[in-house]
């Protein structure tokens, strides 16, 4: 981990630029949001390490929920890949989140049985805590597959 004030620092930098996100869903994205999802995901700093994607998504999960999902290497990246290896560069590891989220998550939260799932999920009155958000609730059933299997 970054120190908290250059972690801070990052995140003030884009912090302008991330509120104008808040309102955008996978449905909704125009080729100006994904610059600004790009320019948000490279600025922060959060790693002290070479490597951006884990600790970026997670960041970014929480800031934009509806948009980014958190990536991690013992779940996602092993379910996805079939392996944790992540090629560090900035660019390189925005490439692999485009490829996790165009080819994963944005086309299972966008089909209509998912949603009609969690409509039903959600009904029930927020008894699953860790579903935060659509795209959490497709980490959670990666995390559970992973766990049974």
């Amino acid at each position: 981990m970054r120190e908290f004030n250059e972690f801070s620092d990052s995140l003030s930098h884009v912090w302008p630029i991330a509120m104008q996100l808040q309102d955008r869903t996978p449905y909704n994205l125009n080729t100006s949001d994904w610059d600004n999802l790009k320019l948000v995901f490279s600025k922060i700093r959060c790693m002290a390490s070479g490597t951006s994607l884990v600790g970026n998504s997670k960041i970014m999960a929480h800031l934009l929920p509806n948009l980014i999902p958190p990536v991690d290497r013992q779940y996602t990246l092993k379910f996805l890949f079939g392996n944790a290896q992540i090629k560090n560069g900035i660019d390189l590891e925005w490439h692999k989140l485009l490829l996790i989220l165009g080819n994963f998550f944005y086309p299972i939260v966008r089909s209509q049985i998912f949603q009609s799932k969690i409509e039903k999920w959600n009904a029930q009155g927020g008894q699953f805590r860790w579903d935060t958000s659509p795209l959490k609730m497709v980490d959670n059933l990666i995390i559970g597959l992973s766990k049974i299997a």
